[in-house]
């Protein structure tokens, strides 16, 4: 059997994605308003509990136990380190330069006990002086505090 062009019509497609009516996208320029707020952490924010839950699991007894150090010898512990990753990543930071945005706050300071800060390049000599060891030992550190909780 043979169908002729005629008989055999196809609907034309929609386009789709396309709003109609939609809003433009909005540039980025140098006229684009933005502002610096000069407020610090709160303790409500995340970082209060937070600590309590480290408390309660009671974190640091379990580090000292669980935790491989790494052959470098540090300064400030492995404990000031981890528990200051563990904190830029609660407060919402990915990556370990935006320490700078942080590194005056109080309540930050007060959770780590101490007054200032090391410089940023601290925190990355620590990740690179991590091996396979601190790896797997904060794995097993992990599964404990999952099991407490």
């Amino acid at each position: 059997m043979v169908k002729s062009k005629n008989q055999h019509n196809q609907k034309e497609g929609v386009k789709q994605g396309e709003k109609e009516g939609g809003s433009k996208t909005r540039k980025i320029k140098a006229s684009t308003h933005h502002g610096y707020v000069d407020e610090h952490l709160s303790p409500y924010g995340g970082l209060l509990p937070l600590v309590k839950l480290w408390d309660a699991l009671k974190f640091e007894s379990l580090f000292s136990e669980v935790y491989c150090e790494p052959r470098r010898e540090t300064q400030y512990g492995s404990l000031f380190f981890i528990k200051g990753l563990l904190l830029l990543l609660f407060i919402g930071f990915g990556r370990l330069n935006h320490f700078v945005y942080i590194c005056e706050d109080p309540m930050l300071l007060g959770v780590l006990g101490m007054e200032q800060l090391p410089a940023v390049s601290t925190f990355w000599r620590y990740l690179q002086s991590i091996g396979h060891n601190q790896s797997l030992s904060l794995l097993r550190l992990m599964g404990v505090l999952r099991e407490r909780a």
